[in-house]
């Protein structure tokens, strides 16, 4: 069968938009088949002309009222579709309106969406903001607390890389977001004190709002990327699996009258949640270790040691990667307490990060000097909490940055097989 498609990426105050979309594609000669995870809308060749509206959701049947199904049957209206906080309707072309008195649609909307769309949203932004003025805080810390954190959040999963990225963009768009509304809000407020219908957006204004919700879509669809290789990874922790499985199962206990559609998409969710929740805690032993291995940045090799061999030890504290940077710390010394090094290595996606990262690294070292013989390559005297003091090196190579402690000066046959190790690595 011949179709169409177009995106349905509408935002949930631009529903006179949406609507008048779908009245043009009618009057074209076609009529709405689906529209696939609120998001693509399919069209097929009408038989007979047809006409749409779009209404809020009531998602709570109330047994003591008549059914607005019912009578939006009565009146000749069939639902096609349910997408976010909408309902789509569709008749005979020439049907009346579901609504055409605007100060009670208006009202209809404060009660049935805005309550729930701010209270979501406020949530959601309460906690974009914390997590944005958290980040802010370190920065303007300085010292190693700043740029050098960061990058070591940045490589601890891939679901904190993403959502770390995704803050800034966030709250943009949000503010984006609410400027639309309040427009809007507006907007309506002043058609239902003068009785008039709602204004349609222009179609440049609600194509851009179109996008900017689709971009949103493209955010979360690359946190769930994120989630997914982290759960391959086996880096998904339990709680997820139990938060998941919660969910699952509370799910369908919100609404207990609720609409018979709403509550078989709310059993898909909840269905969906629970599967999740087994994927979490299997994967780990389902999954080949090192399968998604090489997407990210290299570590240092296996056991690589800057001190020499013979009489020390080597203890790995922390190894972590993400598809954005890889983040390494570790100490040797020798088993009589003769010496000891403390190395902490970064490897970054991101020219920005890494060039940030050494500046803050350079400042750290004070009076640091360029080592004679080496390209970048810093040296500097270091004083550690305890009150003892030592040296400490710093080496970048390409986007790889290496930071190193220790009380004895290394030799430059040491610091040759580091700087090797980086350049090949």
């Amino acid at each position: 069968m011949k179709r169409r498609f177009s995106l349905f990426t509408y935002p949930v105050m631009d529903m006179k938009a949406a609507e008048a979309a779908l009245n043009r594609r009618a009057e074209q000669g076609w009529r709405l088949e689906k529209i696939r995870l609120g998001l693509l809308a399919s069209f097929v060749p009408a038989e007979e002309q047809v006409c749409y509206c779009i209404d809020w959701i009531d998602p709570v049947l109330h047994p003591d009222r008549p059914s607005y199904a019912a009578l939006l049957a009565e009146a000749g209206w069939r639902r096609r579709a349910l997408v976010g906080s909408w309902a789509v309707y569709e008749a005979p072309a020439g049907t009346l309106p579901i609504q055409t008195d605007s100060a009670l649609e208006y009202q209809r909307f404060r009660k049935k969406v805005l309550r729930r769309t701010a209270i979501s949203g406020g949530i959601l932004g309460a906690v974009c903001l914390l997590i944005l003025l958290v980040v802010a805080l370190a920065l303007a810390n300085g010292g190693r607390y700043s740029w050098a954190r960061l990058a070591e959040a940045l490589a601890y999963s891939n679901s904190s890389a993403a959502f770390l990225l995704l803050v800034l963009l966030g709250l943009a768009g949000g503010c984006l977001w609410l400027g639309r509304m309040a427009l809007r809000l507006r907007q309506w407020k002043r058609a239902a004190r003068a009785g008039e219908p709602f204004p349609v957006p222009g179609r440049v204004s609600a194509g851009a709002a179109r996008a900017l919700t689709l971009l949103a879509w493209l955010c979360l669809a690359a946190v769930l990327a994120a989630m997914a290789l982290d759960i391959l990874d086996g880096k998904a922790r339990v709680g997820w699996a139990v938060g998941l499985a919660a969910g699952g199962l509370l799910a369908g206990k919100l609404y207990p009258d609720m609409d018979e559609e709403l509550a078989r998409r709310q059993r898909r969710l909840a269905l969906g949640a629970l599967v999740l929740a087994g994927v979490v805690l299997i994967a780990p032993w389902a999954v080949p270790s090192g399968l998604t291995a090489p997407l990210y940045p290299d570590l240092p090799p296996k056991g690589v040691r800057v001190l020499p061999e013979a009489g020390y030890y080597r203890v790995a504290l922390s190894e972590e990667r993400s598809l954005l940077a890889a983040y390494s710390r570790w100490q040797e010394g020798a088993e009589d307490q003769t010496s000891y090094l403390m190395g902490e290595y970064w490897s970054l996606r991101s020219d920005f990060l890494a060039d940030r990262l050494t500046e803050e690294c350079r400042a750290e070292l004070g009076a640091a000097e360029e080592l004679p013989g080496f390209e970048s390559v810093w040296t500097g005297p270091v004083t550690w909490a305890s009150g003892g003091q030592g040296d400490a090196y710093l080496i970048r190579r390409g986007n790889a940055v290496l930071r190193l402690e220790c009380d004895v000066p290394l030799a430059g046959a040491a610091l040759d097989g580091v700087i090797t190790w980086l350049e090949d690595g």
